[in-house]
């Protein structure tokens, strides 16, 4: 299956709805669908800065050498488009993905394993201003996945928020570190 890459302003316009839809799917879709997000915002900043071109397409297509989220977040990083603590928080946003991805069970962010991934996101706190939520009481378990689950939410639609200080591919570059 072939995706096209999405044009920057597009994906502009697609953010405003992203956090809405994930705070409304299941916990798989909301994960599929926050790294999907993900992965098409690294496509198009990569396509920025490769040449426009067929053979570019090529290697951006889902079967190329730059269709993968990985090896897109990979070179991103390398080719300094994006900061350390953004490149951290993809591979963990991946990571998360990849659990529920190849569980024969469905996953829920209630899970102690989720949780412990998304207790390592950045981004939901630098949202926050560094602030630690408040533990008030005993917390349910369905207290704790919703704190994971609004953990990798907004990690996952907020990285490119903010030109110069988020991933955002309508700046020069994202953010490098």
């Amino acid at each position: 299956m072939r995706r096209s890459i999405v044009p920057v302003e597009k994906l502009s316009e697609e953010t405003r709805q992203l956090f809405d839809i994930l705070n409304k799917e299941s916990d798989l879709a909301c994960v599929v669908i926050g790294a999907a997000f993900l992965d098409t915002a690294l496509a198009s900043l990569l396509a920025q800065k490769l040449l426009a071109s067929s053979v570019s397409d090529k290697l951006l297509a889902t079967n190329g050498a730059l269709g993968s989220f990985a090896t897109r977040a990979d070179l991103a990083y390398c080719l300094s488009l994006i900061k350390k603590e953004h490149y951290q928080d993809i591979c963990v946003v991946a990571e998360i993905r990849n659990q529920f991805a190849h569980s024969h069970l469905q996953l829920s962010f209630e899970e102690v394993n989720i949780r412990q991934l998304c207790d390592r996101l950045n981004e939901w706190r630098v949202i926050l201003h560094g602030e630690e939520e408040e533990q008030v009481g005993d917390t349910t378990e369905a207290q704790l996945g919703a704190r994971a689950r609004n953990q990798f939410n907004l990690s996952a639609s907020k990285q490119r928020q903010q030109p110069n200080t988020r991933l955002h591919p309508t700046a020069a570059a994202w953010d490098h570190g």
